[in-house]
């Protein structure tokens, strides 16, 4: 009796290690594939969140960079609209400078400031210094693709 809960045990065990080294492999192969933000000189790394919306986002990235034209909007973001619908997981969230989220499914949104609201989050940039200075004031171009 020992022994056949111990070969369970065991057997548990080994299965469990097997799929948290496949998890790892794919965080991975998803952290190898960044996204870049450029704002005319300026190239930004993203840190991209774990969802599927920037799966969808990386897959349409795999076809070739998207621009997107930007607006300032209430003082604190630059707002566009992305050309094509990404599934939303909006939930009510207070953002932070350097933050880009995608709303209403349609919309990519960068903070330079914060504001509280529903977004699915889609990733980070940690260089604000260098982002506030590409921003600047007024409309401006981005350009989303794959490191």
């Amino acid at each position: 009796m020992f022994k056949k809960l111990l070969m369970i045990f065991l057997a548990i065990v080994i299965l469990s290690a097997c799929s948290k080294d496949e998890v790892s492999r794919e965080k991975e192969n998803m952290e190898a594939k960044g996204m870049l933000l450029t704002i005319g000189e300026y190239q930004l790394a993203i840190n991209t969140e774990d969802n599927a919306a920037v799966k969808a986002l990386s897959d349409l990235l795999e076809e070739g960079e998207i621009r997107i034209d930007m607006a300032d909007y209430g003082g604190f973001e630059k707002v566009g609209y992305l050309g094509h619908e990404l599934p939303s997981q909006d939930e009510e969230i207070t953002t932070s400078p350097g933050d880009i989220v995608l709303y209403q499914g349609n919309q990519i949104v960068i903070f330079y400031d914060s504001n509280t609201w529903s977004y699915t989050p889609l990733g980070h940039i940690e260089n604000l210094e260098m982002l506030k200075t590409s921003l600047g004031s007024g409309n401006i171009e981005i350009i989303l693709s794959l490191d």
